[in-house]
């Protein structure tokens, strides 16, 4: 059981070699908007095509750099900490003197 937990960590899920979060929200934003171009502008599918291949190929180097923490998500250089309300405290005295 050891050795499948560390096979999970160590291999991020992946949807064609990217990272699947941004590469299923990739899609599901840019193939709607293919549609929508289609339909009401009758836009050439082959533009919206090639804006979906591009952004999955970076996709994948970003996700080359570092698989389990997209730079797509990253807010800052620094490491967050949780909130006050979330770390552990000592406790509270209920003695009211």
């Amino acid at each position: 059981m050891r050795a499948e937990i560390l096979k999970a960590v160590a291999q991020p899920p992946k949807v064609l070699w990217a990272p699947m979060v941004p590469a299923i929200i990739n899609l599901g934003i840019q193939f709607p908007m293919m549609f929508i171009g289609i339909g009401v502008a009758d836009a050439n599918p082959l533009f919206f095509i090639v804006l979906i291949i591009t952004a999955h190929i970076a996709l994948v180097f970003a996700g080359l750099k570092e698989p389990h923490y997209p730079p797509c998500f990253r807010l800052t250089d620094k490491p967050v900490s949780l909130p006050q309300i979330c770390t552990r405290s000592e406790g509270v005295n209920s003695s009211h003197e």
